[in-house]
């Protein structure tokens, strides 16, 4: 599975994976990496998303997409958009 969707990325996109593991893994065409500068002891998906994409915010991505229906990751996105001041084109 992680073959096909390798060949599917852009050289400038990433997708970050997490799972059991407290350091989730990074897919960045043609690599497949443990994302050791995402590690977390965090178990709540939602704690874990918002660090997440503070740090690709703060690394410069210019487009960040999170698909969630929970309204907590929504809630915590619009916290640290807020304190973090960060901006959108």
């Amino acid at each position: 599975m992680l073959r096909t969707m390798e060949t599917s990325f852009h050289k400038w996109e990433k997708m970050v994976v997490t799972g059991l593991d407290s350091t989730p893994i990074q897919v960045c065409n043609p690599r497949v990496t443990q994302s050791v500068f995402l590690h977390t002891t965090h178990e709540e998906a939602d704690v874990i998303i918002a660090q997440q994409v503070v740090y690709l915010a703060e690394a410069g991505a210019n487009t960040i997409r999170v698909v969630s229906d929970d309204t907590d990751v929504f809630l915590l996105l619009i916290y640290f958009y807020s304190i973090e001041k960060l901006t959108c084109n």
